[in-house]
């Protein structure tokens, strides 16, 4: 489980999952779903993390559900959990 407290204050703004040895990644996905599971965020760049916005606007505190699917030449990954959005 993670944190983010998205009020531009420069610290814990952004989710960004860690990978390790992101040097190795082939192909990159990240999805980011709200308690009902509509898709909030998508990304294919390891680099960029979500901002805690949909559409332009600051998600509600809360609880959102992650999934981060990445390849690499020897083995693939496929990882989920929660993080809650707090202010």
């Amino acid at each position: 489980n993670s944190s983010i407290t998205p009020n531009l204050d420069g610290r814990n703004d952004i989710y960004l999952p860690i990978i390790y040895n992101s040097h190795l990644i082939e192909s990159y996905q990240l999805w980011i779903f709200d308690r009902w599971g509509e898709l909030i965020f998508k990304t294919n760049d390891y680099v960029e993390g979500w901002d805690g916005k949909f559409k332009g606007k600051v998600c509600p505190t809360g609880v959102y559900t992650w999934q981060v699917q990445y390849d690499e030449s020897d083995a693939n990954h496929v990882e989920r959990g929660t993080l809650h959005i707090m202010y």
